[in-house]
């Protein structure tokens, strides 16, 4: 028994298209739902991945802003 997106048949079926054609319109479509599910979890996974490299970069430049201001107060009082 072939796969079929019922939604897909009976509204290609509302719309006057041939019941052969709606079938095969229907089963077309439900063969990409997989697919669309694995992208959807690669996509869902890469925001997270870059919201998380995102975060880190912000802790690094913060965390150089503090060791050069702390390496400037230092050269500051350096003798001349």
């Amino acid at each position: 028994m072939t796969l079929m997106v019922t939604q897909v048949y009976d509204a290609l079926r509302a719309a006057n298209v041939p019941e052969e054609a709606a079938k095969k319109a229907a089963e077309a479509v439900a063969l990409y739902e997989p697919a669309v599910a694995d992208i959807r979890s690669d996509l869902r996974l890469l925001k997270w991945m870059v919201g998380t490299t995102v975060a880190l970069c912000l802790v690094l430049l913060g965390a150089m802003g503090g060791l050069y201001a702390l390496l400037f107060n230092i050269a500051a009082r350096l003798p001349r």
